[in-house]
């Protein structure tokens, strides 16, 4: 199979291709915005590192990422769920902070003469303040109880809360397409810019990918 990137990638397009290797960048102190966008193969060279074993990191994520996106989630159980959300928070909790450096900067650097970016940075704080307290009420409260109910009673209330959470969720990240025009960004852009906007339209699709999971399966299908 043919691999996505190739050291000769810059770690511009990298990023920009698929937003969560920023994640793996960051990590290993490689930038990929303006004189930093430069092939991977040189800047994992120049940070002494061997670049063959970070380029297959990244790739190995990426086609990690699409296995799961490609799995058939209708056969899935419910632990299979739980084990998927379990997975998305813990990655969920890489991401958040990491968008709110590259949203924080953006807003630094160009809110003066990008006012809708005043509102991008507000919006974005609304929803770290909400994801942070729905992660922790799921995974301290919502799954145990998931786990431990044998017989697959229906669990309205849970349910009822849970819904409500989502509702808020989704009114935040619809917020935020409408104020950024759909994640459009001026043609002046710079890779930091972009790909600001690019993990907020990622996080926004990883989000509603996992409310609509487990509103079908953790809970509609709880008396199955």
């Amino acid at each position: 199979m043919q691999t996505p990137f190739t050291v000769h990638s810059t770690t511009g397009e990298i990023v920009l291709r698929f937003p969560k290797a920023s994640s793996i960048l960051r990590e290993n102190k490689i930038g990929f915005c303006c004189k930093n966008n430069r092939p991977i193969g040189e800047m994992a060279t120049e940070a002494g590192m061997e670049k063959h074993q970070l380029l297959e990191q990244i790739n190995s994520f990426y086609d990690s990422i699409h296995a799961i996106k490609e799995q058939d989630q209708d056969q899935w159980t419910i632990e299979s769920m739980l084990a998927y959300s379990q997975d998305v928070h813990t990655q969920l909790k890489i991401d958040i902070p990491e968008i709110h450096d590259y949203v924080s900067k953006i807003y630094r650097v160009h809110g003066g003469k990008q006012p809708e970016l005043v509102t991008v940075y507000t919006l974005y704080h609304l929803l770290m303040e909400k994801l942070s307290h729905l992660l922790t009420k799921k995974e301290q409260a919502i799954f145990p109880r998931i786990k431990s109910n044998p017989s697959n009673e229906p669990l309205e209330d849970v349910k009822n809360e849970l819904m409500d959470d989502y509702k808020q969720i989704r009114t935040i990240l619809s917020s935020l397409r409408q104020t950024t025009g759909d994640f459009s960004v001026p043609d002046w852009s710079c890779h930091t810019f972009r790909l600001a906007f690019l993990k907020l339209e990622e996080l926004e699709s990883d989000l509603l990918d996992l409310i609509q999971l487990e509103s079908a399966y953790l809970l509609n299908h709880q008396n199955n």
